[in-house]
């Protein structure tokens, strides 16, 4: 999904807010939502852009910078802040201070810590009421009454677009109030009432041409091996002919055909691991959560790429639900050890190398054995032998590729990996449409941290410090506020070479 559509996407929105008649805490309230919304993806800051009518209805402020409740304590840190920077006090032990700037004033926004200080402080008596979340379904549902009000209907097809892409990407979770269990949609008002905008104004008929965002095929997004809720949720949001009873009784059909899997799970658990024993694999674990839901193996090697002593390890992830398994390499490199000052074990909790084995299997191959997810599909409706066919299929797969992502590794890290420069990763994760160049580190995170003790280690600190900047100048609040890694790993390890140390190199960024 395209973070500029978005970010388009809320501007909008917030252009028929300000067209509304609504009371103006209540547009406020919508405003600070849906920036909630944006704050979810990797998108700009971009609430200048509707600064007129934010300043109006008091969720904007603009400030001489002189006026931050930290300026007098840190005068020396403002002084030295560029025309369009943010400000986040190094010292601070919260986020606190923090808020755009540009040309001598700073912007807070209604909601953040800031304005929290600033309310008790007198200075935003005009917004005082505390801001009040509410989930993704909620939101855009009132969003889509919103537009359907003012006779919207291209906004209405962009809202349910942002909602589905959501949906089916896995962005929202039950916390952002999207249910696993579909029995629990049949009877949620939010997801029904924006079934009856999709329905009512056919919001999935439109040109690609007429939106930014992807407007989806229900084919594309099923196959075999889909969990069942997971049909039953795409049929609710794709299926206009299908009615919500007749959906339900579908699923519950599915459901009792589930009741026959023990037997062939069993067969599963005994075949893989002696079979991949066989392959040089040493077994570490297989571990079977408390939810029935997934069994995990985990195996290990140890290999020498040119001289190069590697510690490769094998996951194999088996979903009940999905019908399949996922099959991922994590790879131990010697230099990343040496520079976080570890040695060489048997924990893959922080390995950062690790991709899925199918990225090297001829696409053409096996494409019709993996769902959408990139997983091995199991036929686990057939018969006991044709699921050991696709077991030993499987294990074939694996033995063909299992050492070409250390030899990948060798060749692109760490002289490939640093030769490239930093901007140019930078544009990798800028650009629409999905990432086609083959990265070891899937997230700009992990590479401007690599990046920036690659330069410390040259004792470039002034280049570190333009990376760390540029990489600050991309990361929203939520992230700060919420990502354990930030504060834990990546923030301790900049204030230390901000005073002139050059520790070891901390845990990188984890993105599953």
């Amino acid at each position: 999904m395209s973070y500029h559509a978005i970010e388009n996407l809320v501007e909008d929105l917030i252009g028929i807010l300000e067209k509304s008649n609504l009371p103006e805490a209540k547009q406020r309230h919508f405003v600070y939502n849906l920036y909630q919304f944006q704050m979810r993806f990797d998108t700009s800051y971009t609430e200048l852009r509707k600064f007129k009518y934010l300043q109006q209805i008091h969720y904007l402020k603009k400030l001489p910078i002189e006026q931050h409740p930290d300026y007098k304590a840190n005068r020396t840190y403002f002084e030295g802040l560029e025309e369009q920077d943010w400000i986040d006090i190094p010292d601070a032990e919260t986020e606190s201070s923090l808020a755009y700037t540009e040309n001598g004033y700073f912007f807070p926004s209604y909601g953040s810590l800031l304005w929290e200080r600033l309310k008790k402080e007198g200075a935003w008596p005009e917004a005082t009421e505390a801001p009040e979340q509410v989930i993704i379904p909620n939101l855009l549902a009132d969003m889509l009454d919103l537009a359907e009000a003012q006779g919207e209907k291209a906004l209405m097809h962009n809202i349910y677009l942002a909602f589905l892409n959501g949906v089916l990407a896995y962005d929202f979770d039950a916390e952002a109030g999207i249910p696993k269990q579909f029995n629990d949609w049949i009877s949620d008002a939010d997801l029904n009432r924006i079934r009856d905008h999709f329905i009512k104004h056919e919001l999935l008929k439109i040109k690609k041409k007429d939106t930014e965002f992807e407007v989806p095929s229900r084919l594309n997004e099923i196959s075999e091996g889909t969990a069942l809720d997971r049909v039953a949720q795409v049929d609710f949001l794709m299926s206009p002919k299908k009615t919500v009873e007749q959906i339900a009784a579908a699923y519950q059909k599915e459901q009792q055909q589930l009741a026959e899997l023990p037997k062939k799970i069993e067969l599963i658990r005994s075949k893989l691991p002696s079979a991949l024993e066989a392959q040089q694999w040493q077994f570490l674990a297989d571990n079977k959560p408390e939810d029935g839901h997934t069994i995990v193996w985990l195996f290990y090697r140890d290999v020498n790429v040119e001289a190069v002593a590697m510690r490769l390890f094998l996951e194999l992830t088996f979903y009940v639900d999905l019908s399949s398994i996922a099959v991922k390499q994590y790879v131990q490199h010697p230099l990343l050890l040496e520079w976080q000052q570890q040695e060489k074990s048997l924990n893959i909790e922080d390995v950062p190398l690790s991709i899925n084995v199918f990225e090297f299997v001829d696409a053409d191959s096996i494409e019709k054995k993996l769902n959408f997810l990139g997983l091995w599909v199991l036929p686990l409706k057939a018969k006991e032998a044709t699921i050991a066919k696709s077991i030993d299929q499987l294990l074939g797969y694996i033995s063909e590729v299992s050492d070409q992502y250390p030899k990948k590794i060798h060749q692109e890290f760490p002289d490939a990996f640093f030769a490239k420069p930093y901007k140019a990763y930078v544009a990798i994760f800028d650009a629409d449409g999905p990432i086609e160049d083959f990265l070891l580190f899937n997230n700009l995170y992990s590479i401007s941290l690599l990046f920036i003790y690659h330069y410390v280690q040259q004792n470039r600190l002034d280049a570190a410090m333009k990376v760390h900047k540029q990489l600050e100048s991309r990361l929203t609040d939520r992230f700060r506020v919420n990502i354990a890694w930030y504060k834990k790993d990546y923030m301790p390890y900049i204030k230390a070479i901000q005073q002139g140390k050059k520790p070891a190199l901390p845990t990188l960024f984890y993105k599953n």
